[in-house]
């Protein structure tokens, strides 16, 4: 298991392995966290049921615990765990059913905030 890191330590860990050390780099890096995400929508045929399926409660509770749990962490640590449950969401986007969904972003919450401390 690897050792606790504080919030500044993991942001040191991103910043060095995601950026690297070259002005370039970094200007890239900096350029794509500010550009707004492109996203493709994709039409659902009027034959298939849309319903989804996703209690409210525990996606509050997600978003709560979340935010509870990264108050007093720099925007790039954050900005990390934002890439993790992105992630998750991109693995559950064909499935209407979104309970198993918010079951693994609380897992990647609890897992990532756990190593911070």
């Amino acid at each position: 298991m690897p050792a606790a890191l504080s919030c500044g330590e993991a942001t040191d860990v991103c910043s060095s392995t995601v950026s690297g050390n070259s002005p370039e780099a970094r200007q890239l890096h900096n350029r794509a966290a500010l550009e707004p995400m492109q996203l493709e929508c994709q039409e659902v045929p009027d034959d298939e049921p849309s319903s989804l399926t996703v209690d409210h409660n525990k996606l509050k509770d997600l978003l709560n615990s979340a935010v509870a749990k990264t108050q007093d962490c720099e925007v790039e640590s954050v900005e990390m765990l934002y890439a993790l449950l992105a992630q998750c969401i991109f693995r559950h986007r064909d499935n209407p059913d979104k309970t198993e969904l918010v079951q693994e972003m609380e897992a990647q919450v609890d897992s990532f905030t756990s190593m911070l401390t």
